[in-house]
């Protein structure tokens, strides 16, 4: 079970995370002798955690979850992206594998791993007023420059912060730094109005040899201290009127994913 569980627990045990709207994670299945989705429910019940974002329109999952309180935001697969740009093709695409399970499932969206073509991406996000997901991993930056980017700054512990060059803000972690960024970026491109969400942040608890700083203790470090801001509605110097909606990952670990260990 991921590190993120046991901190979650703790965390629990006092009600801390009642009423945290804006706090979901994300649950994938590639894994070895993971508990079945029912069991899942029980479990995210147990954490008070009312929002998940699945990978695939899983059937098991969709089913298991009617009639409860969890909101589900379903991931289009990479391969299927080219296809739904075609209405037709989306509009039967929902028909198959979503509309069976709703309104039973909560069922809120489902977002996109990549955008084809950015400005047409932002164009329909801005038309329908949905969200801008963005995937935000501090680590990876820190793994790649690590004489400049120091681990308390990483893992969102007391250091001195970082000034932005362009906004004269000073950030004290990396996380809400990088959403900024990706805030105002979309803004550059005429798209002020669309509202930004964490889909996956997070820290690995294992990982090859070259994957520095990938520890157990290190992962602990950023959850707890990620969830203790989140708790707290910290967020961020660009917009401090505004909420910040994350999905941590993950749920479990998945061992039977391909690619480095970090990734599984």
């Amino acid at each position: 079970i991921h590190i993120f569980i046991l901190i979650l627990l703790t965390f629990s045990e006092y009600g801390f995370l009642h009423g945290v709207t804006s706090l979901g994670i994300t649950y994938g299945k590639v894994g070895k002798n993971l508990p079945p989705p029912k069991k899942v429910l029980s479990l995210l019940d147990s954490l008070k955690i009312t929002k998940v974002r699945i990978y695939y329109t899983n059937p098991q999952i969709l089913t298991a979850f009617a009639n409860s309180n969890v909101e589900l935001i379903v991931t289009i697969e990479n391969q299927m992206l080219a296809a739904l740009m075609d209405p037709q093709q989306a509009y039967q695409s929902v028909n198959t594998h979503i509309k069976p399970y709703f309104p039973s499932t909560h069922i809120n969206g489902e977002h996109p791993h990549q955008a084809v073509v950015m400005s047409q991406y932002l164009q329909s996000l801005s038309s329908t007023k949905a969200p801008f997901w963005i995937n935000a991993y501090p680590y990876f930056a820190y793994k790649d420059d690590l004489s400049g980017i120091s681990l308390d700054y990483a893992l969102f512990n007391p250091n001195v912060g970082m000034v932005d060059p362009y906004s004269k803000l000073c950030y004290d972690n990396m996380l809400y730094a990088r959403v900024d960024v990706a805030i105002f970026s979309v803004a550059r491109m005429g798209f002020g109005n669309i509202e930004l969400k964490v889909s996956k942040t997070g820290r690995p608890s294992k990982g090859d040899p070259n994957e520095v700083g990938a520890t157990l203790e290190n992962a602990a470090m950023y959850n707890r201290n990620f969830l203790r801001r989140q708790l707290g509605s910290e967020w961020k110097p660009l917009g401090p009127s505004m909420g910040l909606d994350v999905y941590m990952f993950a749920l479990f670990n998945e061992n039977l994913k391909p690619g480095p260990t970090l990734e599984k």
